[in-house]
C-alpha cells in the first residue's frame, strides 16, 4: 500500500516537472495594424514554450473595442487563423486582440479607421438619410429634381436619421441624389411630387411633444403637482 502511494507521488511529481518543462514562454498574436469598418480581420495566435517550440492547444481570446467592450470571445488552436468582420459602425480607435493561456496573457492592438457613411432612401417624396458610419456625417448632398439642383447640408451624429421632403408642382419627376461617393449616387425615376415650388423642406421629427420639449416638461410638472394636491386633500379629510 505504501509502495503504491509512493509510486503515485513519483508519477505526480514527474507530471508536474513535465508540465513545467513545456510551460508557456510567450503568446504571439499576428494581426495587421489597421482596418476599415466592414473589413474582414484575419489574425493568428501562437503559443510557445521556453524553448521557442510551438505548443498545439486551444487558446482563449477576446476582441475588445476602443471602450474595452468585448466584441467577440472564443478559443483558437495555436498556430491557426481566425477571422471576423467589423461592422459598419465599428468604433474608431484602438482595438485589441487579447490571448490567454497557461497564466500568460498577450494584448495586440490594431486601429479601426474613421468611416463616414450614410444610407439614403426615398419613401414617396421624403428623403431619409441615416448615419451608419463611426464618425459624424457632414457630406453635402446634391439633389436634382428634374432639371433643378439643390444642395443640402444634413449633419448627422452617429446613428442619427434626418429627413427632407422634396417638393415640386404636381407631377412626376426623375430625381438624382449624390453625396460625392459612388455608393451614394442614386437615381429615382418617375417619382410623384406635390407642392408649390421645386425645393426641399425639412421634415419635423416626432410629434408635438418631441418638437416642444419645454412645454412638454411644463405639462408633466403641472400634472404631477395637481395629483399631489389632490392626494393631500384626500388624506386631510
Amino acid at each position: 500500500m505504501k509502495k503504491s502511494i509512493f509510486l503515485y507521488l513519483i508519477i505526480i511529481l514527474l507530471g508536474v516537472a513535465f508540465l513545467q518543462s513545456i510551460a508557456a514562454e510567450k503568446i504571439q498574436v499576428d494581426v495587421k495594424n489597421s482596418y476599415n469598418p466592414r473589413d474582414e480581420v484575419t489574425f493568428k495566435i501562437i503559443l510557445y514554450d521556453d524553448q521557442n517550440n510551438v505548443i498545439k492547444e486551444n487558446i482563449e481570446y477576446e476582441i475588445q473595442n476602443f471602450y474595452t467592450e468585448v466584441f467577440k470571445k472564443d478559443t483558437l488552436m495555436s498556430g491557426e487563423y481566425s477571422t471576423f468582420v467589423l461592422p459598419e459602425n465599428a468604433l474608431r480607435g484602438r482595438w485589441a486582440v487579447i490571448a490567454r493561456a497557461r497564466g500568460t496573457e498577450t494584448r495586440q492592438l490594431f486601429t479601426v479607421m474613421e468611416y463616414e457613411k450614410a444610407t439614403i432612401t426615398l419613401e414617396k417624396q421624403v428623403l431619409l438619410i441615416t448615419n451608419v458610419g463611426n464618425v459624424p456625417y457632414t457630406k453635402p448632398l446634391l439633389i436634382i429634381i428634374g432639371d433643378h439642383e439643390e444642395t443640402a447640408l444634413v449633419p448627422l451624429s452617429i446613428g442619427e436619421t434626418k429627413s427632407l421632403t422634396l417638393t415640386a408642382p404636381d407631377g412626376t419627376y426623375d430625381i438624382r441624389v449624390s453625396d460625392g461617393t459612388e455608393e451614394n449616387t442614386l437615381e429615382f425615376n418617375d417619382i410623384s411630387l406635390t407642392g408649390n415650388v421645386i425645393g426641399l423642406e425639412k421634415t419635423e421629427q416626432g410629434g408635438f411633444f418631441y418638437r416642444n420639449p419645454i412645454l412638454t416638461l411644463f405639462g408633466i410638472v403641472l400634472i404631477c403637482a395637481s395629483i399631489a394636491i389632490f392626494v393631500i386633500r384626500v388624506l386631510k379629510k
